[in-house]
């Protein structure tokens, strides 16, 4: 996915670098002058995503880094079990290959059925949906993820607005 975003991000910008180009060599401006502006302005902006990149990534690690040393204050059993593989209902469902695409009330009907088998006594079934609240994900993580694309989204429109008008400012 990054190797998408990164290529869309070049392929917006050499369109914008190629209508300077244009307007620049209408204007009369020597073509040689504009073709090394235009590379070494693009040579620049992916060293500069290259360098954000890397600098966010590692950010991106320390901050995780801080949240699981946080969190590992607070470890419990709950925790220390992970994922539900563990259950033998996570290999029963995956087995299944039959089921109705069109009918989510047949389909609940047999994932309740499974759990059923699985869960038969009351005090397991509430110890599975114990478990199962337990393992959703925190809201935190969700958050950051947000408030970084939401940073991301801000230097990346600043910067290619003070780009814009840069150009602007050239002629």
């Amino acid at each position: 996915m990054r190797i998408i975003s990164y290529a869309c991000f070049n392929l917006i910008f050499i369109y914008i670098c190629v209508l300077a180009f244009y307007k620049g060599f209408q204007e009369g401006i020597s073509i040689i002058f504009l073709s090394l502006a235009t590379i070494i302005t693009i040579l620049l902006i992916n060293l500069m995503i290259y360098i954000f990149d890397k600098i966010s990534s590692k950010l991106f690690d320390l901050i995780i880094k801080m949240y699981n040393k946080r969190k590992m204050k607070n470890f419990n059993l709950f925790e220390w079990i992970g994922e539900t593989k563990w259950l033998k209902l996570y290999d029963t469902l995956k087995d299944i290959k039959e089921f109705d695409n069109n009918s989510i009330h047949d389909n609940f009907k047999k994932i309740k059925k499974e759990i059923n088998k699985e869960f038969n006594s009351k005090e397991k079934l509430k110890s599975f949906k114990l478990y199962l609240e337990v393992i959703v994900e925190s809201p935190k993580l969700i958050i950051l993820n947000t408030v970084i694309q939401t940073l991301l989204l801000a230097v990346i429109t600043t910067s290619l607005i003070n780009y814009i008008n840069e150009i602007k400012n050239m002629n």
